[in-house]
């Protein structure tokens, strides 16, 4: 019976939660994180349609920078098909959570988290371009959040020095870098410890039209480690002046922790200007220049890191489903 009725939801095009693992925000080769560490890394949920035209659930990563202030990466906000101008994700269907014991694997609840009243994308971003410079965003809360420490924003990072990568997004993945169907669920929050990777060596695997002077890659060149799908705009950290600061933001990458491959983040310094007039803070650029002369190679196909959610319709099709016997 439960056969029967799984081969008939899935050819009308329904997808019991039962009948196959939804895959939710994880890292790749971390470790779990406990409740007291990156008290500033929060969940972003946004209420969208898909491509199906169904309504379901995007989340991606943020910080809190300032009180009122979530930063984020810019391509969360915009439909994942990647060919629209104008985001599908506003204030009014977005929340941010804060709350690690509300930050759960199945549907996050709105009425558990923050209200939004603004969406600042940066306005260097094109998300009908294809490439993912500027590739960051401010989202502001409809007030501001009390006895919280706020992210520490960073200088530029060098070539080699450790950093971490934290987020609830996929871990499994098979040979091709893809998640595997089978990735279980989890609600805790990971991080993860790569390299900084140098632009030239970067621009050699990952395509020199793929990667600007705005971005900061990590990552191991025999792969196991990274960021995936479901951890895009969460952090990279890196210790400076004796205190982990939030260097980039979780952007794209070319699968995950595929070995000749290297995860791509937002470059934080590269937008102090834009960060400091939005919110007030004091961003220290340090010096941007990252880069000479570009030796041109080809780009490789990339995607961005955002990560899907379950569809929102599900609850009230179980509620129907349940009361049945299954022999």
């Amino acid at each position: 019976m439960r056969t029967i009725l799984i081969t008939l939801l899935l050819w009308i095009g329904i997808t019991p939660a039962w009948a196959v693992v939804q895959i939710q925000p994880r890292i790749i080769g971390g470790t779990l994180v406990e409740d007291t560490v990156w008290p500033a890394v929060v969940a972003i949920r946004m209420e969208v349609r898909n491509t199906a035209g169904r309504l379901s659930e995007r989340r991606c990563v943020g910080t809190l920078v300032a009180p009122r202030w979530v930063l984020s990466a810019a391509h969360c906000f915009f439909p994942e098909s990647g060919a629209a101008i104008v985001p599908d994700a506003r204030a009014d269907n977005t929340t941010v959570f804060i709350d690690r014991a509300t930050i759960s694997s199945e549907v996050l609840n709105p009425e558990f988290g923050l209200p939004v009243t603004g969406i600042h994308i940066h306005p260097g971003f094109n998300a009908a371009s294809g490439y993912y410079d500027s590739d960051l965003a401010l989202v502001e809360l409809a007030y501001p959040v009390e006895n919280q420490v706020f992210q520490l924003l960073g200088r530029n990072p060098a070539t080699g020095d450790m950093a971490t990568v934290v987020g609830w997004g996929v871990t499994e993945v098979g040979l091709d870098g893809t998640p595997k169907a089978t990735a279980g669920l989890s609600d805790e929050l990971r991080e993860a410890d790569l390299p900084i990777v140098s632009a030239d060596v970067c621009r050699a695997a990952m395509g020199s039209g793929n990667i600007s002077d705005n971005m900061i890659c990590a990552g191991f060149r025999d792969g196991g480690v990274d960021s995936c799908l479901g951890d895009s705009g969460g952090p990279l950290l890196v210790e400076q002046d004796g205190a982990f600061r939030q260097v980039g933001v979780v952007s794209f990458g070319d699968g995950c922790a595929k070995p000749d491959r290297y995860g791509v983040y937002t470059r934080v310094a590269s937008y102090a200007d834009w960060i400091s007039e939005l919110t007030d803070l004091n961003v220290d650029a340090g010096d941007v220049r990252v880069a000479g002369a570009v030796t041109d190679t080809p780009d490789v196909p990339v995607q961005p890191r955002s990560g899907g959610g379950g569809m929102l319709w599900m609850p009230m099709l179980l509620s129907l489903i349940i009361p049945l016997r299954f022999r």
